[in-house]
């Protein structure tokens, strides 16, 4: 059993019901059989699926993490061509020239799970082009329940458009 809250209660139509919940990051989205409400915070926005032009899934990855982690290791092979300094006797030369035991290995390694971190880390989200809302909708969260909301969502759309 589905809990609506009174917000989207009070706005079904007759013979309307909400049959799924889907809780994303920072939205719940309650879909109907003629439409689908997106509810964050205090905010209730009533999206009907005919007037959804498109719909996009997508994955964003962690781009900065993985320059980060791209120039310490380029930055590594670069310091470690010179002599080091005076100054680098203590403990972050070591790790960088590879004096002791870690062999200036540190700073590979800490770039190296940096880029895998940014590979394996990614943002989910699917937006909306609605009729009528110049912006677009964004909705963040899991990959299962956006997929799932995408395909109920392109359902919809398709069963709605061959009905009328």
């Amino acid at each position: 059993m589905i809990d609506i809250p009174k917000e989207i209660e009070k706005y079904l139509v007759k013979d309307e019901i909400v049959d799924k919940q889907f809780e994303l990051k920072d939205h719940n989205v309650f879909t109907s059989t003629y439409r689908m409400f997106i509810k964050g915070g205090n905010t209730v926005r009533d999206i009907s699926y005919t007037h959804i032009s498109s719909i996009e899934l997508q994955v964003k990855r962690k781009w900065l993490i993985i320059i980060i982690g791209i120039v310490l290791i380029a930055g590594t092979f670069y310091v470690r061509q010179f002599d080091p300094p005076s100054w680098a006797i203590g403990a972050p030369g070591r790790l960088m020239y590879g004096h002791g035991s870690f062999g200036g290995w540190f700073y590979y390694i800490l770039g190296v799970v940096l880029i895998i971190i940014g590979f394996i880390r990614k943002t989910l989200s699917i937006k909306f082009s609605v009729a009528g809302i110049p912006e677009e909708q964004v909705l963040l969260g899991d990959k299962d329940t956006l997929d799932a909301l995408f395909r109920l969502v392109n359902e919809r759309r398709f069963n709605l458009s061959n009905t009328n």
